[in-house]
């Protein structure tokens, strides 16, 4: 499972301070963070994203307001099936070009 902000930061920008639902928003966040990577046509984790032993993911600012923003929609529209987590917003945010990424 990858997951390109943390879970902690994740929270933060939902505004959720207790851990009753991590584990919901650690599968929201895993899904909102394949959305992006599939988006950005990446089929694994660029090596310099990667900081630390074991291996952490640093991800650049645009690609986690992106996976933030995908977040989002999952999280509060789970009920929704118009939701769109792939929102114009968030296409801006990711280049196609895995050599941008």
């Amino acid at each position: 499972m990858i997951l390109l902000v943390s879970l902690d930061d994740a929270k933060t920008h939902l505004r959720i301070m207790n851990n009753d639902s991590d584990s919901d928003i650690e599968q929201k966040l895993a899904s909102a963070s394949a959305i992006v990577m599939h988006h950005a046509k990446l089929d694994s984790v660029p090596a310099e994203w990667l900081i630390n032993s074991p291996p952490e993911i640093s991800a650049p600012g645009y690609i986690q307001a992106a996976t933030l923003l995908a977040l989002s929609e999952l999280y509060e529209n789970r009920e929704s099936s118009t939701s769109n987590p792939l929102s114009d917003s968030v296409k801006s945010l990711i280049p196609r070009d895995p050599t941008l990424a």
